[in-house]
């Protein structure tokens, strides 16, 4: 007790606080210019990104020092404590294998511009935003099911950007012919213009020759990719309205039997 005491009555300890006061200080003036430097602003997704990753790392290495500068002032030497932690350090390098693929997987998402925070991306063959993104793990929100992941950056290995195209695909009877069809399919890219969901549509034409039907394709340009399986919904039931008003079949499986004698 007289040993605390002592200590906290020191000048050493007296110099630490201030040295810790100063530095937590100077940090926060750093973060200022950081920001300034990446010239960060509301909607810049991938200016976030970058300042959470560079803040991190930078944070990092800032503690480190000011923990070597406090040690060193209460009389630690670090060259000697380095010394006597190399076979541990190299023990612990390796179990910290995993932790610093993360951090070069995350730092080369962020220069080679993979993704930023609030982008749709494919990912294991699914479509996910990025929730959240830092230099260990990247955060991944499922808008169809409603779920969200979290993945290390190190089994990061192929990601796309998510487009906000998608294709339906319509089907006619066999015996409607092009010409009353495609006033028909304007009318359907007309409507699915309104629809809350899309920015814009066309219609592509002949798609396919099906068993049944002629299968006519529409291409939707959405807000945004969360939104495209509500896009495809409201325009079939679009397509089923314009049917019904021009008294068209929707197509359905049939077979023909032809009997011999």
């Amino acid at each position: 007790m007289e040993k605390i005491k002592e200590y906290l009555l020191s000048p050493e300890f007296l110099i630490s606080i201030v040295v810790l006061v100063a530095a937590f200080i100077v940090w926060k003036v750093c973060r200022v210019f950081l920001r300034k430097i990446l010239k960060l602003k509301d909607g810049k997704k991938t200016q976030q990104t970058n300042f959470r990753v560079v803040g991190t790392a930078i944070k990092s290495a800032y503690v480190i020092l000011v923990a070597a500068v406090v040690l060193q002032i209460n009389g630690i030497n670090i060259g000697t404590l380095f010394t006597g932690l190399g076979v541990a350090g190299i023990i612990v390098g390796f179990a910290l294998q995993d932790i610093l693929k993360d951090l070069m997987m995350g730092t080369s998402i962020i220069w080679d511009k993979f993704f930023a925070v609030g982008d749709y991306i494919c990912y294991n063959g699914k479509e996910w935003q990025v929730i959240e993104f830092n230099a260990k793990v990247t955060k991944l929100y499922d808008f169809i099911e409603d779920t969200t992941i979290t993945i290390s950056n190190r089994n990061i290995t192929e990601i796309a950007k998510a487009t906000k195209i998608v294709g339906v695909s319509i089907s006619a009877p066999y015996d409607v012919p092009l010409s009353r069809i495609r006033p028909v399919m304007e009318e359907i890219v007309r409507r699915a213009k309104e629809l809350p969901s899309v920015e814009d549509a066309q219609f592509l034409g002949t798609d396919e020759f099906a068993d049944s039907s002629i299968n006519y394709k529409i291409v939707l340009n959405c807000v945004d990719p969360s939104v495209k399986g509500v896009a495809r919904r409201g325009t079939l039931d679009i397509v089923q309205e314009v049917f019904a008003e021009e008294n068209i079949t929707i197509p359905y499986p049939q077979m023909d039997v032809h009997m011999c004698k």
